[in-house]
């Protein structure tokens, strides 16, 4: 049903993209970049009328439906002039060859969708719980309807679009993530696909698509779950593709297509937001050294019309958060040269390797793009790893550094230089390899290639509990999920048999019990922290006071402590119920010694509890009241 609904999502998105590609300023059908413009115009639409008239469901439907009936109009519109003149060049659509790889990427992104039992990691655990938040308490900034009094500053374009899919939709709010991240991946190679024609033509295009998936970058953001940073990365490629096609024809099109990308970056994350802006804004000065130079008109609508247009979108948004963008919610992550790693083996080496080839062999061009991938390289690289700007100028830099995460930055802030320095490395190789020779090779290889990854990719679902076997065995040191196919049952079974207003006492882990709000869509005392949360010494007064039962469930004084913070049921995870599963989960480390410490008797023991479902260690239990 899952891959069902992947499949779903990306055919309407790549439907939506194919209408919004017949109008856009390209030179062909640029499929990836029209799915791109037709998800900004939703997030861009909603979050400008969300803070005028309180965002719900009701309001992303009409968001979703105007933007359909929008771009179904400009696509008529488009389809009747061209009938009137037929002398036009005809439309070119990707080749077959082309076609066949873009459906192993397909294929790739849904077989991860297939196997998981929910997002690996904990970033997915945050984001779903802001989902839940807005979709049942319709505010953007406070932890409603359960905890109110907790507000926080985060950016709403990811967390709206999950939020609205979950209301209408049942897979629930894990797998909606995982489905909407997996398309949003898949559109961002295609879209890498289509700047690279954009820059080049086709042979540049296969570069980046390729650039894309060499450089670890993106996957490990896609599995890892930094799900808004994977769509603010889609929103910037767009927006780039855009600035590239301004360059070449000086359309106000284009720059109205550039700004709509443009403003969905701070929708979706600020850290990705961040990068962009310093790699942009140096780059409109060093744009005067590139060839051709843009005359005076179109700088100025670099430096001002675009980012203008883009600001007034977002300016409603902007404005709801006056209190917060005042407060004293600000990051606590620094600077490290130690980030020098991420930039490097995060990204899998290899890509940057292919990058260094492709700005070397590529900056006597002085390409626009390719300054502005070099100018954004050395950006990341200094608010990331080096820190001189913070250590000479910290007062003039405090305001920028105040939401910077150096970590984030240094992950996923060099994806997008990467692959497009990365497939002009490519496209080097290519030429000294045989030019045009090569390509007819790489023509006639194409389809068996793909063939045999798809048969790759096939076998790897179907065999993927030896190959989660021998990777255990070959110490593989990633956390994985931290609940199971279990756990998550056990979740469904709280959100489908207990109350709408029932108190679960998850597991304090940490990661352990943080799927548990989510997935069962229930008050919880326990939830994934975040640094941009702010008035949370309530919650965390509860959170210690429970913590004691954890430690000793058996203890009968226990059941008073329960029934007086009003606890219903109590949840238990797999890992703790029945720890001889662990081979059986898609996971690789064991709890941290903080999760571990707890449960000194087991929660079996404790006579105040009923247990009332169990499968395979994952274990609910009623608390008995008097």
């Amino acid at each position: 049903m899952i891959f069902l609904a992947y499949l779903l999502l990306a055919a309407i998105l790549l439907g939506a993209g194919t209408l919004t590609a017949s109008f856009l300023p390209t030179r062909g059908a640029r499929i990836g970049l029209g799915a791109v413009v037709f998800l900004a115009v939703v997030v861009d639409s909603t979050w400008f009328a969300a803070p005028l008239v309180n965002w719900s469901p009701a309001l992303a439907d009409r968001a979703w439906a105007g933007a359909l009936a929008l771009i179904s109009v400009s696509a008529l519109l488009a389809a009747t002039y061209y009938r009137r003149r037929p002398t036009l060049p005809a439309w070119t659509w990707p080749s077959q060859h082309d076609l066949a790889v873009l459906m192993v990427v397909v294929a790739l992104f849904g077989a991860v969708v297939l196997v998981l039992p929910v997002p690996l990691d904990t970033d997915a655990q945050g984001f779903g719980q802001l989902a839940l938040a807005l979709r049942d308490g319709h505010d953007y900034t406070t932890l409603a309807p359960w905890f109110p009094e907790i507000d926080y500053l985060y950016s709403p374009g990811y967390i709206g679009l999950v939020a609205h899919l979950s209301a209408r939709f049942d897979p629930g709010i894990h797998s909606v993530q995982l489905v909407l991240s997996a398309v949003i991946a898949l559109l961002f190679v295609w879209t890498a696909y289509d700047l690279g024609h954009e820059i080049e033509g086709p042979r540049t295009g296969r570069a980046m698509l390729l650039a894309a998936l060499i450089g670890a970058g993106l996957i490990t953001a896609f599995m890892d779950s930094h799900y808004t940073a994977l769509l603010a990365l889609l929103f910037s490629l767009g927006f780039i593709t855009f600035i590239t096609r301004f360059l070449t024809t000086w359309r106000w099109t284009s720059v109205l297509f550039a700004a709509i990308c443009l403003a969905g970056v701070p929708l979706s994350q600020p850290d990705v937001t961040i990068a962009l802006m310093i790699g942009y804004a140096p780059w409109l000065i060093v744009i005067w050294l590139s060839k051709p130079r843009p005359n005076l008109s179109a700088w100025l609508i670099l430096v001002v019309i675009i980012p203008l247009v883009a600001l007034g979108i977002v300016a409603p948004w902007l404005t709801s958060l006056n209190d917060l963008l005042g407060s004293d919610i600000e990051s606590p992550f620094k600077i490290a040269s130690s980030h020098w790693r991420t930039l490097t083996i995060m990204h899998g080496g290899v890509i940057v390797i292919l990058a260094a080839l492709g700005a070397i062999f590529t900056l006597r061009k002085r390409h626009p793009i390719t300054l502005w991938m070099l100018v954004w390289v050395a950006a990341i690289v200094e608010f990331s790893t080096l820190g001189l700007l913070e250590k000479n100028f910290p007062n003039q830099m405090e305001p920028l550094l105040k939401y910077d995460y150096p970590f984030s930055m240094a992950w996923h802030g060099p994806i997008i230089p990467y692959l497009i320095l990365g497939g002009a490395g490519l496209v080097w190789l290519a030429d000294r390899m045989g030019g045009e020779q090569f390509d007819r090779w790489a023509g006639r290889l194409a389809i068996p290639l793909s063939g045999l990854a798809m048969a790759g990719i096939a076998a790897g679902v179907w065999f993927v509990d030896p190959l989660l076997e021998q990777s255990k065995e070959q110490g593989v040191k990633v956390y994985g999920a931290f609940s199971s196919a279990a756990d998550v049952e056990a979740m469904r079974w709280l959100r489908d048999n207990t109350p709408s207003d029932a108190l679960i006492l998850n597991h304090p882990g940490p990661h352990e019990g943080d799927w548990v709000p989510v997935i069962s869509e229930r008050e919880t005392v326990y939830f994934r922290p975040q640094p941009f949360f702010r008035d949370t010494t309530l919650v965390e007064e509860r959170q210690n006071r429970l913590r004691d039962f954890w430690r000793d469930p058996a203890d009968p004084s226990n059941a008073e402590v329960l029934i007086q913070a009003g606890v219903n049921y109590v949840l238990v995870p797999q890992i703790f119920g029945d720890s001889t599963r662990f081979a059986d989960m898609l996971r690789w480390r064991s709890p941290i010694d903080e999760a571990a410490s707890y449960l000194e008797s087991p929660v079996s023991a404790a006579p105040y509890l009923r247990l009332v479902h169990e499968n395979d260690g994952a274990q609910v239990y009623e608390v008995i009241t008097p």
